[in-house]
């Protein structure tokens, strides 16, 4: 896991408004240390080519146990979010809560923000709450659970309420009022925590299992990536009003043309500003889709 910067990161200026790493992670059976820093220090390198340059610059490298299946930024920059594969022969590192660690970069350190629960052979993904609240969503097959960090508790459970459903990827709108839940079976669930704890909204997709979710910062577009290859767009309106409910329409499906043999698309994202989405696919190709008018 690489991290490049430009700069030096600062500090929050308030730690209890951001992701807090708990004083007392459990360290029993494993090593001391749960990730190792490493600093290269880089003057501005410019590499040119016929058709590109690449600029680097200092780079971090943080290397954890296990393969990452997770990653998320927290809001601030500050801190990066990790969460490590389960292995199948070893029970104890499955469950060990040091599959996900906090890592921060201002310090150079890495940390459990849990030091102990019982359901950590189950997580599938992780991420910061995406409006700078000390909130962690973490998802396991049929659930995700919300964390506070600063009081180290849970704060709500969602659950999938359909029979056989199975978590595949999950997504946040950016309000953290909102919660997105992909499954294997190809069903699009929409949550919204503050009326209860299963989907308000759900849609079948009939594509195959759903790979990937984004959610776009500043547009209501939703995109999802799914197993046969077609990447779906949906405009999800969202209101202040407490008394109006959030209105989800599927508006266009891209063929994103992957081939036979490779067809399943594994990653979706947008563009930070504009209305453009990218895709990355089962043959390595990474596939930029803009809107024209």
């Amino acid at each position: 896991m690489h991290v490049y910067s430009t700069s030096q990161a600062e500090d929050p200026q308030n730690d209890d408004e951001g992701a807090r790493p708990s004083k007392k992670p459990r360290t029993e059976h494993i090593a001391e240390e749960p990730a190792h820093w490493d600093l290269k220090r880089q003057h501005a390198l410019v590499v040119k080519s016929a058709r590109s340059k690449t600029i680097e610059r200092s780079r971090i490298t943080v290397t954890v146990d296990q393969p990452v299946c997770s990653l998320d930024w927290h809001p601030k920059g500050d801190y990066l979010l990790s969460l490590s594969r389960p292995i199948l022969s070893n029970e104890l590192q499955s469950r060990s809560v040091r599959r996900l660690l906090l890592h921060r970069l201002s310090k150079m350190s890495s940390q459990s923000p849990f030091s102990s629960t019982s359901k950590a052979a189950e997580w599938r993904q992780a991420a910061f709450h995406p409006a700078g609240k000390p909130q962690l969503f973490v998802a396991s097959s049929r659930t995700v659970r919300i964390y506070d960090l600063v009081q180290q508790r849970e704060l709500r459970c969602l659950r999938l309420d359909s029979t056989g459903d199975f978590l595949s990827s999950m997504a946040l709108h950016v309000s953290g009022e909102h919660l997105i839940v992909g499954t294997f079976d190809g069903r699009f669930n929409w949550f919204d925590i503050d009326l209860g704890n299963v989907p308000f909204k759900k849609l079948k997709l009939n594509h195959g299992a759903i790979r990937q979710l984004d959610s776009h910062r500043n547009r209501p577009l939703v995109s999802a990536a799914m197993d046969d290859g077609t990447l779906l767009i949906l405009h999800a309106t969202v209101s202040d009003d407490l008394l109006s409910k959030p209105v989800i329409i599927p508006v266009q499906l891209i063929r994103t043309g992957q081939p036979s043999g490779a067809s399943t698309i594994f990653s979706t994202a947008f563009h930070t500003r504009q209305p453009h989405v990218y895709t990355g696919g089962a043959d390595g190709s990474v596939r930029q889709f803009v809107a024209w008018r």
